[in-house]
């Protein structure tokens, strides 16, 4: 009766120590893996300092960083091949886009730099030199009043940091800087009417500000083209 009972003890405790490793695998996976991986996603952020050609010129670094895009990405050749010669056209307010290739891009210059964002997701990204303007008087205009308060206590820098987000934001949506009206964009996830995306910043040395847009809290990579 005791070698039955102990046995039943010992099968007991089997049982519960393999729920518990299951448990305790669960859980770990959790910690370990992304909450919405298919949702984030690749999404890089190319960067060139120099000459470029601006407009449709400028349509050749676009394609090489496709190219480079689709290759860190484990794509097809075809599909590499594919975005060297990629057909880019424009929505009826302007906005870029592969014709062909499944993928989203935004680019922005200032200066000598030059940036683009790749994704599979739509995505917007600016870019900003910090040069002298009636920063104050532009902010009062057409920011928020929360902005406007913002940029009066902390600044030039403040207002172009703000500035970039509502440009990437305008891109992501292809609506334009315009697109979010008078809604704020101090936090990072920004809602409008007919959008929803989270906009960060950048840090792209002094001098200048960056900001990018995506329609989640992504991770982002960045790569000189």
């Amino acid at each position: 009766m005791k070698i039955k009972k102990k046995k039943n003890k010992i099968k007991r405790d089997a049982v519960s120590f393999a729920v518990s490793l299951s448990f305790k695998a669960k859980t770990d996976k959790a910690k370990t893996e992304p909450a919405d991986v298919e949702d984030r996603g690749m999404n890089w952020i190319y960067r060139y300092s120099g000459d470029f050609l601006r407009g449709n010129g400028g349509y050749g670094m676009i394609r090489r960083a496709a190219e480079d895009y689709l290759t860190k990405d484990g794509a097809s050749e075809k599909l590499q091949e594919a975005a060297r010669d990629a057909v880019i056209l424009r929505t009826d307010k302007g906005k870029p886009y592969f014709r062909d290739l499944p993928l989203e891009f935004s680019v922005t210059h200032s200066g000598s730099t030059w940036m683009c964002m790749i994704s599979k997701k739509p995505c917007g990204i600016d870019f900003q030199l910090i040069k002298p303007c009636s920063y104050l008087r532009i902010a009062e205009r057409f920011f928020s009043e929360p902005e406007y308060r913002h940029i009066k206590e902390h600044g030039e820098t403040a207002f172009f940091r703000l500035w970039t987000k509502r440009e990437a934001f305008g891109k992501l949506t292809g609506g334009g800087f315009f697109d979010s009206g008078a809604v704020s964009f101090l936090p990072e996830r920004i809602r409008t009417k007919n959008s929803e995306a989270v906009v960060k910043v950048l840090d792209v040395g002094p001098g200048a500000c960056c900001a990018y847009a995506a329609p989640a809290d992504v991770p982002v990579e960045l790569a000189c083209l």
